[in-house]
């Protein structure tokens, strides 16, 4: 199997800088973005957090060039991207903690739209109130992929070893099958449940 592709984050090159932000200039001429707007759209009481979320997030950029590319605009406090848990794979969002709100706003404000490797990011400074407590749950533990297919094997291994569970099994399964066949034959349906095969007791 083919490593995953690294995505070549360059944040000297194309992160703009806080001076550029304040000024609401772009590198790319595009339009201040919209994220700002909504991230003050707050209910009354309620206030921002330090906490971005990012989406649409492309493959092969993961937590170390999450982490080194979002670390030119301060300090990242903790960092988690969303993965599948049986496969692994990178579900496209993650959650960014900032030191502080500014620095989240202004991440936010520049990555609002940035196109990277096809995809436009969309970002998001989450009020406090959406801030699940378990949103950074298992951040900094590292995934460990588990090759289920190689487990399912070695329990169906294991339950093959006890002899006794197992010809206790088959027996209900036998009770169950020959039961069907009866209810079959009264309903006049000319069909024979298959035989259980019995593996050998070697």
């Amino acid at each position: 199997m083919k490593p995953a592709a690294v995505v070549d984050v360059k944040p000297e090159e194309d992160l703009r800088t806080f001076e550029e932000i304040r000024n609401g200039a772009s590198n790319s001429g595009q339009q201040p973005s919209k994220a700002k707007k909504e991230s003050t759209a707050l209910e009354d009481g309620d206030e921002l957090s330090s906490v971005l979320y990012l989406g649409h997030i492309p493959h092969g950029f993961y937590e170390r060039e999450m982490r080194a590319y979002f670390s030119q605009f301060g300090a990242v406090n903790r960092l988690r991207l969303s993965r599948a848990p049986k496969t692994g794979a990178s579900r496209g969002f993650a959650f960014i903690e900032f030191e502080d709100t500014a620095v989240a706003t202004a991440a936010a404000d520049a990555m609002s739209g940035y196109l990277m490797h096809g995809r436009a990011l969309k970002t998001e400074v989450l009020p406090k109130s959406r801030v699940h407590p378990e949103t950074f749950r298992g951040a900094e533990r590292p995934f460990t992929k588990i090759d289920w297919m190689e487990k399912a094997r070695l329990n169906t291994s294991r339950r093959s070893k006890d002899h006794k569970k197992l010809a206790k099994r088959l027996k209900k399964i036998e009770k169950k099958h020959r039961m069907k066949q009866v209810q079959l034959n009264k309903l006049g349906i000319e069909f024979t449940v298959p035989e259980i095969v019995k593996p050998n007791s070697s």
